[in-house]
């Protein structure tokens, strides 16, 4: 980790810059942890229904289908 203020290499676990003095944070970014960037809880729950809702969608037009041709059939042979 290097200094903001003045670029140096800082020591691991200082507080404080040994070339300037300045003050550091030693708090890591909480948006971004090991180069990637945190996703919140609800961005998944978003994510997830995203891809189930294209597949439930066509299930239930897959057995909308089946029904209403099982009805046909029905109402078929009831007539002949």
């Amino acid at each position: 980790m290097q200094c903001p203020q003045c670029g140096i290499e800082l020591q691991p676990n200082s507080s404080m810059c040994q070339g300037c003095g300045s003050k550091v944070n030693t708090q890591p970014n909480p948006t971004q942890q090991n180069g990637y960037y945190a996703v919140s809880k609800k961005n998944k729950t978003i994510g997830v229904i995203l891809i189930i809702a294209p597949f439930a969608g066509l299930i239930f037009i897959l057995v909308a289908y089946a029904i209403t041709q099982f009805i046909i059939n029905a109402i078929t042979q009831a007539t002949i």
